[in-house]
């Protein structure tokens, strides 16, 4: 499980660039906001031992989406930090 690092937001957007985001901007910092928190709730019950309702294979598509998400959140990041 990797470490989340801090989300943006519009407020940060609009305070590195001077001026009002666009459209499409918001809504990418939007969606970046929403993943993380989806991202971290996520984090947090992969974080302790599979509970007996989550049978193994569950368990793994759980950890394999953890991954993939993590890596969408990172594309997003990337993608604000060039706004």
């Amino acid at each position: 499980v990797k470490p989340m690092v801090s989300t943006a937001t519009i407020t940060d957007l609009v305070k590195a660039t001077a001026k009002e985001p666009q459209p499409h901007q918001v809504r990418v910092v939007q969606e970046h906001e929403d993943l993380s928190t989806k991202l971290e709730a996520l984090k947090q019950f992969l974080s302790k031992d599979k509970p007996p309702f989550v049978d193994d294979e569950n368990w793994d598509l759980l950890n394999q989406q953890y991954k993939h998400m993590w890596h969408y959140e990172d594309v997003l990041r990337k993608r604000i930090k060039l706004f």
